[in-house]
Formats: structure tokens, C-alpha cells, sequence
């Protein structure tokens, strides 16, 4: 029952069953990763860390709980922990678009422009239609004096944003 809420998005009630579940048996595989991102989505960030560090002393090559706890550890300034947990996640998963792009961001913020390109073409060429891991490879491309592939990739992810843009406009309902 938590799952079918979690995957609708009711993650407050999502909570409240996987909580009796891990009340019940705390080792099902996954429940804690399910915990931790509905706590996630609703901002319980502490809740969140102690779920998926759960749930990778469960499954220690668990890349999801990875990914998460890395972009929460990111979002929270410790760069070193963000980038140890990211560097595990994409050991598991190279190709990742969303774990590359994290990775470039870190670097960026840790100083390592010239380290960041790499994760970040990766990123772009995994998920091209992506107008901001575009923008973040332009802004890298600009900070290392690479003008031109700057300018490229900000008109890409200007088009790119421009068609998002025009697709909800298209799915707002007229009068």
C-alpha cells in the first residue's frame, strides 16, 4: 500500500504505511529507499538521510540511495561527502545523465572546472533535451574561456527552454 501511494505521490499518506511496514520488518528490501524519498519529496531532508543510510547498510550498492543522500549532502555544503557518495552511485551506473550532471556541479564548486567538463559532456550527450544540463556546461564552457562551445550550448538550452515553455502553454486549457 505505501508503494501505490508513493508512486502517486501522496507521500505523507506513503509515509504512514511504510512506517507500520518497517514497524513490522525494517529489512524489506527497498522500504527504506521508498521512506527516504517520500521523505524527500516533502523536505524532511534529516529523515531522508537516515532512511537511505539505511537502506545502504541493507544494500550498500544500492545507486539510488546513493544518488540521494550525494545531492542531499550537496545541498547541505559537504561537497567531500556529496562527492564520495556521487563517485560510488556512478561506479554502479557510469552513463547516469542525472549523477554526472551532480558531479559536475560539485566540481565547479569545489574549485575543479577543468574535472567538471567530463561529467557534464556525459551528462549533456546521455540527455540532450535537457536545456539546464545544457546551461550548466555553457556556464563551465564560459568559466574555462571555451566561448564557442559556450555560445552553442546557451543557444541550445535557450531553444530548449523555449519549447518547454511552449508546451505548457499548448496544455493550459483555453476559455
Amino acid at each position: 500500500r505505501g508503494q501505490s501511494l508513493l508512486s502517486r505521490g501522496e507521500f505523507e499518506k506513503a509515509i504512514v504505511e511504510l512506517e507500520l511496514a518497517a514497524g513490522l520488518n525494517a529489512d524489506l528490501p527497498r522500504l527504506q529507499y521508498s521512506l527516504g524519498l517520500c521523505y524527500f519529496k516533502i523536505g524532511r531532508t534529516a529523515e531522508a538521510v537516515t532512511a537511505f543510510g539505511a537502506e545502504l547498510k541493507r544494500a550498500p550498492r544500492d545507486f539510488s540511495s546513493l544518488y540521494y543522500l550525494a545531492y542531499l549532502r550537496e545541498e547541505e555544503g559537504n561537497l567531500a561527502a556529496a562527492r564520495s557518495r556521487l563517485e560510488a552511485a556512478l561506479a554502479l551506473e557510469p552513463d547516469s545523465a542525472e549523477a554526472n550532471a551532480l558531479l559536475g556541479k560539485i566540481l565547479v564548486k569545489q574549485g575543479k572546472a577543468a574535472e567538471a567538463v567530463k561529467p557534464l559532456e556525459a551528462a549533456v550527450a546521455k540527455d540532450p533535451e535537457d536545456g539546464e544540463k545544457r546551461y550548466q556546461l555553457a556556464r563551465l564552457y564560459q568559466q574555462l574561456g571555451r566561448s564557442e562551445e559556450a555560445a552553442r550550448e546557451f543557444t541550445e538550452s535557450q531553444r530548449l527552454k523555449a519549447e518547454r515553455l511552449q508546451q505548457d502553454r499548448e496544455r493550459i486549457p483555453k476559455p
